[in-house]
Order: structure tokens, then sequence, then C-alpha cells
């Protein structure tokens, strides 16, 4: 089907690679569009964002697309990431964004059909949304989709990368994160520990040279005073107090480390709030974008009627050979009568009727 490149709606994409669009369009012009781009009966755009930008590049105006029709968001999302993975194999973060996008809509119907007081006995009935998801975004399993989800929101940029890379398996890079973030709640753990126990240690020492130092002598005459131990009893007080230190240091870099962590945590909730109301607010555009331009298609359906229907009943037998013959004129005013009813009921909606289609 041949339409006005202009009409194609492209929505927020998950894929934002393009690659090189000057060499696409070079090979388009040479080849032609071998495989046209797909969209949903009001031209949105399911695959094919590449080869529409190479034909934009390239000045056409119209362009061979592909129409699929989809019954929901989820139909949609679905054939979106078949399209999209036929072409080239999803990253990790790709994947993950997906798979995001995929729970929303299992998420939308099952409250959806909750509201309606509706008991899902079908396809949903008793599916687990997280391994439906899992198949859907293509991570395979459960658990597969499980570790992965633990990374995108546990992990830091540089393991994300890794992933998106593949330089590491998920199941690996889900193992070196559990084991890191093990042992650094242990350290953590162990400091803490060591921290308390010369924190008593310095107390008890503390106390015993204040003794020490305080003790009244025995006799007036002779100070009995044993200075040697308060000696002794200083130098493992400052001793202690220097462990005390360097372990208070330590703790101070496990818990900044921690922090670390943390942030990165409390960033990616921050990041994924934004998308997730940039996407509200992508989808409140979008629904009102189709509002808008839900007939646009009509215009292409009405235009082929009209020529290829309406327009050769003036060439037809009838009109030719009996065009006086009562049959034929009552035939013919039935059928304007129907095409001025549905003329003059369109021109109520349109805003000033006297300036739009009349028919005469």
């Amino acid at each position: 089907m041949l339409i006005d490149i202009n009409k194609i709606i492209i929505k927020d994409r998950i894929r934002k690679d393009y690659g090189n669009i000057e060499e696409l369009a070079k090979d388009i012009k040479e080849n032609g569009l071998i495989n046209p781009p797909v969209v949903t009966p009001e031209y949105i755009l399911i695959a094919g964002e590449r080869r529409t930008k190479a034909c934009k590049y390239l000045g056409y105006e119209q362009i061979e697309v592909r129409v699929m029709t989809v019954k929901d968001a989820l139909h949609q999302l679905k054939l979106e990431i078949s399209e999209n993975e036929n072409r080239k194999d999803f990253s990790f973060s790709e994947k993950m964004q997906w798979a995001e996008q995929l729970k929303e809509e299992y998420s939308k119907i099952a409250k959806k059909n909750m509201l309606k007081g509706v008991t899902l006995d079908q396809n949903l009935s008793k599916v687990d949304s997280n391994k439906q998801v899992a198949k859907d975004a293509g991570f395979g399993s459960k658990e597969t989709y499980r570790q992965a989800k633990y990374i995108y929101e546990n992990g830091n940029n540089e393991l994300i990368q890794q992933l998106d890379d593949e330089q590491l398996s998920i199941n690996k890079a889900y193992n070196m994160l559990k084991e890191e973030k093990k042992k650094l709640e242990e350290d953590k753990n162990k400091i803490i520990c060591e921290k308390e126990q010369l924190e008593k240690s310095f107390n008890e020492l503390s106390e015993k040279y204040n003794k020490e130092k305080n003790k009244e002598p025995e006799v007036v005459e002779v100070d009995k005073t044993d200075y040697t131990q308060i000696e002794k009893l200083k130098k493992e007080l400052e001793s202690t107090k220097s462990e005390k230190d360097r372990i208070e240091h330590r703790l101070d870099l496990m818990t900044e480390k921690a922090e670390l962590y943390e942030k990165d945590s409390l960033e990616y909730e921050k990041m994924k709030n934004d998308i997730e109301f940039l996407t509200n607010k992508k989808d409140d555009l979008g629904r009102q974008i189709e509002s808008i331009t839900s007939i646009s298609g009509l215009v292409v359906d009405i235009d082929h009627l009209i020529k290829e229907k309406l327009a050769p009943v003036k060439y037809s037998r009838a009109l030719l050979e009996a065009k006086d013959d009562d049959i034929v004129i009552n035939n013919l005013s039935e059928i304007v009568q129907v095409v001025r009813q549905w003329c003059d009921e369109m021109n109520t909606y349109l805003p000033n009727k006297n300036n739009y289609v009349e028919v005469l």
C-alpha cells in the first residue's frame, strides 16, 4: 500500500541506534525498498523507522507500507518486538525496557478485568505474568528474567554496558553482583564488630588509666603510684586509639561504597519514575494524535470507492441503454439519497456547515 510518508506516526521507540542512514538510503535508491515498513491501519509505525528515515532522506513523498491490524496495546507491543528482533537482536538494556512495557500492559489488562469483575479464564487465566514477560521480551525463562531485573535495578552502568556489549552472560553478571554485594555487607558487618570491640577496649583502658593516675598513696610520706604501669597503659591506650581510628576510616570507606550502591539504586528509581511519567505523557499525546488522525485512512478508502465503484456508474449499460427506465431512475435516486444523507450527517460535525460538502 502506497501512502504519504508524512502520514506515518512515529512514537517513542526503544531502539535508538539507527546506524548509517545515508548508507541505507543509497541501498534503497539502488535496489528499491525490499521490506516496506509495517504500520497499523491508523499509520502508527510498528517496525521500519530506519527505512522510513532513509526514504525521507532521499526526499520521497510517498512510501510503500505493510498494514497490520492490532487488537490492543499489548498486541501492538508484541508485534513491534517481533518485527524489530527479526532485524537485529536486542541488547540487554533494550530487552529490559521492552520487559517493563510488557509488564505494564499485562498489569493494565489485569486491572481492567478486575474493574469489570471478569475472571480471566482463557489465554491470560493462569498466566504467570513474569513468565510471560520473560518469554515475550526474549529472556527465555522466568529465572533468567528475575536475574536480569535484579541486575538492571542494582547494577552499575559499567556492568550494564558489559551486558549490552555481550561481554558477560546474565547469569555470570548476576552471580558477580550478588557476590560483590554479599562481600560488601560482610565486610561492613565485620568492621562494625571490630569497631564496637575496640570502643569497648578503649573505654576499659581509659577507665583503668584514669584509676591508676588518680590512685591515692597508701602512706602520705611515700608515693606508691605505679608510674610504669601508667605509662604502659598510656601507650596501650594510644595504640588502641590509633587502631580505632584506622577501623573507623575503613568503615567510612565501606559506608561510602555502600552509599554509592544506594545512590545508583535511587538514581535508577528516579529515572524509572521519570520514564513512567514521560511514557504516560507520551501515551496521552499518542491517544490525542490517534483521535485526530483515526479517520485519515478513510480518505484513501473513500477516494477508492468513488473512483472504482461510483464513478464508473455513469458508463454502465443501465444508464447508457435504459436511463429513462423507472427502475434505473429509482435505483440511482436511492444511491444519491444515501450519499447525500451521509454527507449531510458528516457536515453536522464541521464547524461551519455552509463552507463544506454539499451534494446536489
